[in-house]
């Protein structure tokens, strides 16, 4: 048997090279460095009329080493398209003025710092109209154009009994004892004063206020750590509509003491145009997230909970009321789909008719009314076309031309087909996914290797669009493989039973979701059953460890930022509840579910060659996970394995060297051990127990 070529030689020479054309002319593959060349929207505003859109173009920068963002205005009526800020930084948050002679958005200052800017859609300079020394986190521009509303943290040092002993002793390192809060400050955009309206001692996630400027609402917080949101979100009213401004905490126990956890975190606070009725909505880990209403009259206030059509899950980018009508709403995830989901007519307690827009096969990302509520326009992707902005009809299906032409160079390339695949699970459930085959595969071509790409959360899902992404989306299929994405049970979209059938069966009841729609691939003769492997990030990380745990069909697997013991991963992480939510119970009252649910538990059945990538200071599934898998394999199993550790990042790779790098170790490891050469593992002999280690000299800790 031929040896294998050393691991560097495949990383210098079979990914970065632009594959030949087989004729002039042809679709050409899609190469790794073709990630970098797609721009996207990064948030969009419409003015009043619905004749001009202002969007964030996002895309990659070498010299950044990551992605910049600017300013860019559509003509919809002239199909053209403008470039306003020339800043190569991170422009973001637009909004038009009344007028629509304005655009407002929030960049970097010369320090780094986050500001508000005006810009003239003729074009012309950026007008700072901020200047807080530590920036400013979100702003709310007033509907009369006469002021905007500032949100800023500070952080409060906590005086405790230790405050004093922490000072004198300031060269160690002590649990963050530093306490944020948030004010909001209201600034005259015509003589630039400021003045502070509210300071609520909790930290503002988010702010809206009425178009008088006599409400604000906030979903508040403890603190800016994550594990206070859990149960600690609460929504906030200061009416300054009588003499005395009140300070209203809108308290209910739907979302508390009568949800399915106690660690739901409220978000996506937002008034009606009437400025009598807001809406926000509560988002749990295993559970369906809820919209809410909340109608005001004289200070006080009825809340009540929206009926969701057809158990859509509530999904990014949050709630909108249509301006002028009481008509809200909301990205609704259903089948591999994202559509935007309106509920009319909404008064205490109830509402009208709903509608879905649009028909069809669509993802969409964001979406925005015009000023007079009549356009909706939306950034939104398909099956046969990466994301563009498109007005959306309200009814039937994206057939009309988008407004953008945002990544035209992509017309040469050999992209894959897609397609919705659907199987049965062993207990009889109905289970799908989506399916990207190289360009112009038929079966007479024959089995192709297979890598099952696993999504996050697990409170998400795989989405029926065109996608090119670092994980392996397009890239792998333009290099051959089929990739598989499946939408296990606990994924979006399909139902409240089958969401929360996955609580209390992690690493179980989707492992076998998983694998018996591998089955049904070999069935079809889509998979070679010999030629396959898995992989995925953060929950699809911790799949990927629970399936070679379970069994040693793979032959290659790529764990990213993988949870491998449930135990650690609440102990560690920043949202300990998702560990609560889904064990059914803290470590020491549910010990079998958290030994059940960590495949480092059964890590002595591995047999599969892994590759771990893991962020040096990620705060969702620390590194330590990776670390202990690793270490597992090598040092005890003798299976082969690496571990790549991504210096000065959290748990997503920002920068372009992360990203190529990540690509570039996946495409080398899945070719040496799915090319049609390659040598199979041997399985490692049971292990012994080892000889203890040498307290000789200790070494440090790695940091």
């Amino acid at each position: 048997m031929r040896p294998h070529a050393p691991l560097s030689a495949l990383l210098a020479a079979a990914l970065w090279s632009t594959p030949a054309l087989a004729q002039e002319g042809a679709p050409r593959p899609v190469t790794p460095d073709d990630v970098f060349t797609l721009d996207s929207v990064r948030g969009l505003a419409v003015d009043s009329r619905g004749t001009r859109i202002a969007w964030i173009r996002s895309r990659w920068s070498e010299e950044e080493d990551g992605t910049v963002r600017d300013l860019w205005l559509l003509d919809t009526r002239a199909r053209a398209t403008t470039r306003l800020t020339f800043t190569n930084g991170r422009v973001s948050s637009p909004t038009f003025s009344p007028s629509g002679d304005a655009v407002y958005v929030t960049a970097q200052d010369d320090h780094g710092k986050r500001q508000l800017y005006r810009v003239s859609p003729e074009g012309g300079p950026m007008v700072p109209l901020t200047r807080e020394p530590d920036g400013i986190a979100d702003y709310v521009l007033d509907p009369s154009g006469a002021s905007a509303w500032i949100v800023v943290h500070d952080e409060q040092p906590v005086d405790d009994d230790w405050a004093s002993l922490r000072a004198a002793h300031p060269s160690v390192t002590y649990v963050d004892r530093q306490r944020t809060t948030s004010r909001v400050d209201r600034l005259d955009l015509g003589t630039y004063r400021t003045e502070t309206v509210w300071a609520p001692e909790a930290y503002i996630v988010e702010l809206d206020v009425t178009r008088d400027g006599q409400r604000l609402a906030a979903i508040t917080a403890p603190d800016v750590e994550l594990v206070t949101w859990e149960g600690g979100t609460e929504v906030r009213v200061l009416d300054r509509t009588g003499d005395t401004p009140r300070d209203l905490t809108l308290q209910d126990t739907q979302w508390r003491d009568d949800a399915p956890s106690p660690y739901g975190w409220l978000s996506s606070v937002t008034w009606a145009s009437d400025g009598r009725a807001l809406a926000f909505q509560v988002d749990f880990d295993g559970h369906p997230g809820e919209v809410y209403a909340a109608e005001l009259a004289e200070g006080e206030a009825e809340v009540w909970r929206l009926p969701r059509p057809r158990e859509v899950h509530v999904d990014q980018p949050g709630l909108r009321w249509v301006p002028g009508r009481r008509e809200l709403c909301f990205g609704a995830a259903e089948k591999a789909r994202r559509r935007v989901v309106c509920l009319d007519r909404v008064k205490a307690g109830s509402h009208g008719r709903d509608r879905t827009v649009p028909a069809g096969d669509a993802v969409v990302e964001d979406f925005a009314f015009s000023g007079d509520g009549r356009d909706l326009i939306a950034y939104a992707g398909t099956p046969d076309r990466f994301p563009e902005l498109y007005r959306l009809p309200a009814r039937g299906n994206l057939a009309a031309l988008p407004l953008t032409d945002l990544n035209p160079h992509t017309r040469d390339w050999a992209l894959p087909d897609l397609s919705i695949v659907k199987w049965t699970a062993p207990d009889g459930a109905e289970v799908e996914g989506v399916l990207e085959l190289p360009a112009g595969w038929t079966e007479a071509d024959g089995p192709l290797p297979l890598v099952v790409s696993i999504h996050g959360g697990p409170t998400s899902q795989s989405r029926y669009q065109r996608r090119l992404r670092y994980h392996g989306r397009t890239l792998l299929a333009s290099q051959g493989y089929a990739v598989f994405l499946p939408n296990y049970r606990g994924s979006t979209g399909y139902g409240d039973t089958f969401l929360v059938q996955l609580i209390g069966r992690e690493a179980d009841i989707e492992v076998a979701d998983i694998l018996s729609g591998v089955d049904h691939l070999i069935e079809a003769g889509i998979a070679d059953a010999d030629r396959m492997a898995v992989g995925g990030w953060s929950n699809g990380g911790f799949l990927t460890n629970a399936i070679i745990t379970s069994t040693d069909r793979f032959k290659a697997a790529i764990s990213g930022a993988g949870v491998a013991d449930q135990t650690m991963q609440w102990a560690l992480e920043d949202t300990p509840g998702h560990v609560v939510n889904y064990m059914q119970g803290l470590p020491w009252e549910k010990a079998e579910a958290h030994e059940h649910g960590s495949p480092l538990r059964r890590l002595g059945k591995a047999t599969t060659p892994t590759l771990f990538h893991v962020g040096q200071h990620d705060a969702r599934v620390p590194a330590a996970h990776a670390r202990a898998m690793f270490r597992g394999l090598d040092f005890y199993l003798g299976v082969p394995t690496e571990l790549v550790i991504y210096p000065d990042t959290g748990h997503g790779l920002r920068t372009m060297t992360h990203q190529k790098a990540r690509m570039a170790w996946d495409l080398a490891w899945l070719t040496r051990w799915l090319s049609p050469d390659s040598t199979p593992p041997v399985a490692p002999e049971p292990a012994s127990d080892p000889a203890p280690e040498s307290p000789a000299e200790p070494t440090p800790a790695e940091g």
